[in-house]
């Protein structure tokens, strides 16, 4: 799930069923609007249009104002059902890197 802010109606769902052990998720932070895209493996642009896994372009009130600015990342078992597939579950995160806007 991707969620800008903690408002009801502002967040988006999808599957994370991989094709591989790894995936890169970015968002792009604009005034006005929030850009999410998910791609299968260590890519910064797909490669392809089949690398995509989701995206989704946020628009609503939600935006949050220059210098109020916060990421986090949350894991936790959605409706407290466990992974269907019976494996544990961990998120490692390589690398976290912000790149201001050149204006």
């Amino acid at each position: 799930m991707i969620q800008p802010g903690v408002r009801s109606g502002n967040s988006h769902r999808f599957d994370l069923r991989l094709k591989e052990d790894y995936s890169t998720h970015s968002f792009d932070w604009r005034k006005g609007s929030i850009y999410f895209e998910s791609l299968y493996g260590y890519h910064s642009i797909p490669p392809y249009g089949n690398y995509i896994i989701e995206s989704w372009d946020y628009t609503g009130k939600s935006t949050p104002k220059h210098k109020d600015e916060k990421v986090r990342v949350n894991l936790w078992l959605f409706n407290n059902r466990s992974p269907s597939d019976g494996m544990e579950t961990e998120v490692i995160v390589k690398k976290f890197e912000f790149v201001p806007q050149v204006k």
